[in-house]
C-alpha cells in the first residue's frame, strides 16, 4: 500500500510507526485506583470512565486475549455499558488535528451473553458531558460479539465543530441503552484510536512511558496494607503549634491544577525529623495555595487534630500509617 509521486516522494499506510493511539493506557497497564470499581460512572483503570449499571468492574488477568495481561470484566445485570476516554484537545473550543480527519477506533472484547457493541463520539466539557457536540452515533455499525475475544472496529470521519466550552474529544465504546445485545457480561481490551481508515497493529506503550502520560491527569500514592508500606510523602515546617507546610513534587506537570483526595486523616502520621516525636495526624490535608509551577509541585498544608503542640520552625515527615489501603489522589482529569 504505498503509493510514489512523480517528483519522487511517496505515501504508504504503515501499521506500526509510534504513538498513534489517541487513548492513554489502552492496554489497561496502568491503575493506580486499583483492580475493583464498585461505582458507576465513575473512573477505572487511568483514563477509563465507565458508565456501566449491574455490578462491580473488576481489572481482570486470568484469561485475557492474546498479546494482553489486563483485561476489565463488567458483570452488568442491566443496560448499557460504555467504556468512555476522553482525550484532551490541543486547547478548549479548538477542533485543532481532529479537524475533517477519519478516525478507527479498534477495542477486543467477548461476552458470556449475547452483547452487541458500537462506537459513538463527541466534543465534551467533561466525562459526563456538558455542551455535547455529537460527532457520531454508531448504531448503524452495531458488532455482535461472541463468547471468544475477537477484535473489532469501527470507522467515522470528524465533521462537527467543538462548542467553545468542550475540552475533550470523547470516544464511547459501548452496549445499546436498551433491549437486545444491552444486558449481560462481557470484557474488553486493547483500545485503540487512530487516524486512518484502518485498524493497525495495537500499539504496546512500555509501562513507564505510560504512566508518566496518565500522571498527567491523575497522581494516586498508595498504601497498599502492608504494615512495613509506609510511603513518605512530604516534609512540613511548623507555622504554628498545629499546622504544617510543605510541598509534594508530582512526576509530571499536571493537566490543571488538581484537586485532593484522600482515603482518611487517620490513615497519615507525623514524625519529627529532629528530636522524634510521632502520632497520627487526625485533621486535614489541603493543598494550601496555587504555585506558579507548571501544576507539577504542590504547596501542602498539614493540620493537626487534636492538637500536638508543634513548635514553629520544626520540621516533621507526613507518611502514610502501615497495614490501612489508604491513599492520597491529586485528580485533574476531565
Amino acid at each position: 500500500a504505498i503509493t510514489t509521486a512523480a517528483d519522487g516522494t511517496c505515501t504508504g499506510k504503515i501499521t506500526n510507526y509510534p504513538h498513534r493511539n489517541l487513548f492513554l493506557n489502552g492496554a489497561l497497564n496502568i491503575s493506580q485506583r486499583g483492580d475493583s470499581y464498585s461505582s458507576a460512572n465513575a473512573y477505572t483503570a487511568d483514563q477509563w470512565y465507565m458508565f456501566v449499571t449491574g455490578s462491580t468492574t473488576t481489572r481482570e488477568t486470568s484469561s485475557p486475549p492474546d498479546g494482553f495481561t489486563y483485561y476489565l470484566r463488567c458483570p452488568s445485570t442491566s443496560n448499557s455499558i460504555i467504556f468512555s476516554q476522553q482525550i484532551e484537545l490541543d486547547a478548549q473550543g479548538k477542533v485543532g488535528k481532529y479537524k475533517n480527519k477519519t478516525v478507527t477506533v479498534s477495542w477486543y472484547a467477548r461476552t458470556e451473553s449475547s452483547n452487541t457493541m458500537y462506537v459513538d463520539a463527541a466534543f465534551k466539557n467533561a466525562s459526563g458531558g456538558g455542551d455535547y457536540t455529537a460527532v457520531r452515533s454508531g448504531t448503524s455499525d452495531i458488532k455482535t460479539l461472541t463468547s471468544s475475544w475477537a477484535r473489532y472496529s469501527s470507522t467515522f470521519t470528524i465533521s462537527a465543530t467543538p462548542h467553545a466550552n468542550n475540552k475533550c474529544f470523547s470516544v464511547m465504546i459501548r452496549t445499546p441503552s436498551s433491549g437486545s445485545g444491552s444486558t449481560g457480561t462481557l470484557e474488553a481490551t486493547g483500545f485503540q484510536c487512530e487516524f486512518g481508515d484502518i485498524a493497525t497493529d495495537f500499539e504496546h506503550v512500555s509501562n513507564g512511558e505510560e504512566y508518566i502520560r496518565c500522571s498527567r491527569h491523575l497522581v494516586q500514592y498508595n498504601n497498599l496494607g502492608s504494615s512495613d508500606d509506609q510511603p513518605a510523602l512530604f516534609t512540613g515546617v511548623a507555622g504554628d503549634n498545629n499546622d504544617l507546610f510543605g510541598q509534594i513534587f508530582l512526576p509530571n506537570a499536571m493537566r490543571a491544577h488538581p484537586t485532593l483526595s484522600y482515603s482518611s486523616v487517620n490513615h497519615f502520621a507525623y514524625t519529627r525529623v529532629f528530636g522524634g516525636g510521632s502520632g497520627v495526624l487526625g485533621g486535614t490535608l489541603y493543598i494550601s495555595y496555587d504555585t506558579s509551577f507548571p501544576h507539577q509541585v504542590m504547596a501542602m498544608r498539614a493540620n493537626a487534630s487534636p492538637n500536638p503542640g508543634w513548635s514553629q520552625g520544626d520540621v516533621y515527615l507526613i507518611r502514610m500509617i502501615g497495614g490501612n489501603n489508604g491513599y492520597m489522589r491529586f485528580s485533574a482529569e476531565i
